[in-house]
């Protein structure tokens, strides 16, 4: 297996966050940032660069293309800008991929205004800052709203055999109507259900258990307006 960590980079705002996680991991792999937006002219000697059009998909793609333009990789883990992953995050992924044509996690640990939650996404696809994928049965990632869900339909309509990996070692990090979804906190929850709630629980503790939980149910009609 020859891995590769396809970053898409759409805001140097975000370098530091990126450099951070990356760093981390146990394991390490080669890195190709796909940048556009804010981030199009980025140039940077100690990673690897390629241009992509603007959406998040575009960026999947453009890496992914990268790959295989007379390159030996054979296998893909993304990793988001914006998001916090645990030192296990590539090592997870990898091990799952050892099995599987692509990965990656259907509950998701969420950082909201209030601090951690974790969501179980019942019925949900795979996150998109979470995939991983054998770069030989990759299918384009669409450049449509939910890129990562139609991204697993389209996986599985292919007879990709897919592995959750568990929501340990990664959290998706809301900064407020962020730039992947334009969505405040309430609608989040609205959109994703009940959550458990780790008062005290600090990001990093996604790495092993968080500790004391309660469950929040999701926000009423009521309040749903009201933060619109």
């Amino acid at each position: 297996m020859t891995p590769l960590v396809i970053v898409p980079f759409h805001d140097p705002a975000w370098l530091a966050n990126v450099e951070a996680n990356l760093c981390r991991q146990t394991v390490q792999a080669r890195v190709v940032f796909a940048v556009n937006g804010k981030a199009a002219d980025f140039t940077s000697a100690r990673w690897q660069v390629t241009p992509s059009g603007t959406s998040h998909a575009a960026a999947v793609n453009a890496g992914v293309e990268w790959a295989r333009d007379d390159r030996d990789f054979t296998h893909a883990v993304l990793m988001d800008s914006d998001d916090y992953y645990g030192p296990g995050y590539l090592a997870q992924a990898l091990e799952a991929l050892k099995t599987a044509d692509c990965c990656g996690k259907r509950a998701v640990y969420t950082w909201l205004e209030n601090g951690l939650h974790l969501f179980d996404r019942v019925g949900g696809r795979f996150m998109g800052g979470t995939l991983g994928f054998n770069i030989k049965k990759f299918r384009p990632m669409p450049a449509v709203h939910q890129d990562d869900t139609e991204w697993c339909r389209a996986m599985e309509e292919s007879g990709a055999v897919g592995v959750d990996t568990g929501p340990t070692q990664y959290a998706y990090v809301r900064h407020g109507a962020n730039a992947h979804w334009q969505a405040n906190d309430t609608i989040v929850r609205k959109a994703w259900g009940s959550s458990r709630f780790f008062p005290g629980a600090l990001v990093h503790d996604v790495n092993g258990d968080p500790g004391i939980s309660f469950m929040r149910p999701p926000p009423s009609d009521a309040e749903v307006f009201e933060a619109m």
